[in-house]
């Protein structure tokens, strides 16, 4: 596949630069604590972003339908006060993450890198029940014992981590180098959340929305262009 060309490449452009002009005027609202700003230029960062990912990959609706998802959950997250918005917001991530990850394995069993691996699902299920393990405590002290979002934490946690696990096999395999930026992408997704969980569940912190906004839009950037380029390539 190649980048898009003539009329659909202009428009790839088009959307690709109003999102970064979203990205830009929320990150300043942000710093600035002008949340009315913040709020309204939001939504538009992964909108744009989304629509510019459907015209570069237009055979490859899972990697923007993930990316819309992530739209939705930033609406759903702009009241993050509210527990329903806050769990609509983490139900669209987790089946964005999903996607993702659908995606990942996808590109990698048909670049033939599990060839002559035993069982590649259930040592992939292997790891998502030992990491659920792992995070059980951690997640139930985190939200006070919360019966409604401790497990949420464990799986979205585990959804989250996966990315990056399911992306380092294909980068350390040598199927595709760019799999290294949705890795790093996945880091900056994780550092993200858990600042949010911080700032919801133990103290809130100032200007948290910018350092939110900044990695999180970094990990839908690194992760999305990671898929993109192995994709096109």
């Amino acid at each position: 596949m190649r980048l898009p060309q003539g009329a659909m490449g202009v428009f790839c452009l088009i959307f690709l630069g109003l999102s970064f002009v979203a990205m830009l005027i929320n990150l300043i609202s942000a710093f600035k604590e002008d949340e009315k700003i913040r709020k309204i230029s939001k939504p538009f960062c992964l909108f744009f972003l989304t629509i510019a990912v459907a015209l570069v990959i237009p055979d490859h609706p899972m990697v923007y339908i993930a990316a819309f998802m992530g739209f939705l959950g930033d609406i759903a997250l702009i009241w993050k006060d509210n527990q329903k918005c806050v769990g609509i917001g983490v139900l669209c991530f987790w089946v964005g993450h999903g996607l993702y990850i659908a995606t990942i394995l996808q590109i990698l069993y048909q670049g033939g890198v599990f060839q002559g691996v035993a069982y590649p699902w259930a040592w992939m299920l292997l790891f998502i029940v030992l990491f659920m393990s792992l995070m059980v405590y951690p997640m139930w002290r985190l939200t006070n014992h919360s019966k409604i979002f401790a497990p949420a934490g464990v799986f979205y946690s585990t959804i989250l981590v996966s990315v990056g696990a399911a992306a380092a096999m294909g980068c350390f395999l040598g199927y595709s180098s760019f799999l290294f930026l949705v890795i790093i992408g996945d880091f900056c997704f994780i550092f993200s959340d858990s600042f949010l969980a911080y700032t919801i569940f133990i103290k809130d912190v100032k200007r948290r929305d910018f350092y939110i906004m900044l990695s999180y839009l970094l990990g839908e950037l690194f992760i999305l262009s990671g898929l993109v380029f192995t994709l096109i390539k």
